[in-house]
């Protein structure tokens, strides 16, 4: 599925997230917070991830045919993408590239900051070539407790996503608020772009519009859609 990202620049959405959802034949709607963990433990994700991967560069290649132009995809990447298979990683992601034909810049790779906690060096090693095939590269869910602007410092990224945590109770905390606007500021002053997850609320969007982040994601926009009530929304 495919959750729209909404961009207050151009005041189009045209950035989606990929995320995997599982119709079992026996069991029916599995949530990925289940089944990723046994994958990531069966090293079926690396499989799993490349798939992704190239589905999402078929379908970058499908939407430009369709005129449906400039929508990027983010793909979540495990931890275990960059385990003893950071060359490995960089050299499939270039041959899809090549293969499908899109620009590198639609493809956004994410990682979470829990990734960093496991082998910082070879992390830094695989994003700064994979950012020579010239995709974006996307810190995930910051501020969710591995937090170090150390990792904003050293990696070559693009985009940092703030978590939702940090937004929930937007409108009554003033503290949030006031964490809000210090990150955005500080993402901001490194040349990176903001995207905010987890937006539901008219209110968090009042607020947010005024501390001038980039691109805003939640179900106040929409939930994750099958890639055909994608291209509908669109």
């Amino acid at each position: 599925n495919f959750q729209p990202i909404f961009n207050l620049k151009t005041q189009k959405f045209d950035q989606a997230e990929a995320l995997l959802r599982w119709n079992h034949p026996v069991y029916g709607q599995i949530s990925p917070g289940e089944f990723i963990p046994i994958a990531e433990t069966t090293k079926l994700i690396l499989p799993i991830t490349d798939w992704v991967i190239r589905e999402a560069c078929t379908k970058i290649a499908e939407w430009d045919s369709l005129k449906i132009e400039g929508v990027g995809i983010g793909v979540n990447l495990s931890f275990i993408s960059f385990e003893n298979r950071g060359d490995e990683l960089v050299h499939y992601i270039a041959k899809t590239l090549q293969e499908t034909g899109i620009n590198p810049g639609k493809l956004k790779l994410e990682i979470t900051e829990s990734t960093l906690i496991h082998d910082t060096a070879e992390v830094i090693r695989t994003f700064r070539n994979l950012k020579k095939l010239g995709v974006n590269l996307v810190l995930d869910d910051f501020g969710t407790g591995y937090s170090t602007f150390g990792y904003l410092k050293d990696l070559p990224l693009d985009i940092v996503k703030i978590d939702r945590s940090l937004i929930t109770n937007l409108e009554s905390v003033k503290k949030e608020q006031m964490i809000l606007e210090s990150l955005i500021t500080i993402i901001h002053g490194l040349e990176l772009e903001v995207v905010v997850e987890g937006v539901e609320r008219e209110a968090q969007l009042g607020l947010l519009l005024k501390n001038d982040c980039d691109y805003m994601q939640g179900f106040y926009f929409s939930k994750p859609l099958p890639a055909a009530e994608f291209v509908n929304f669109i």
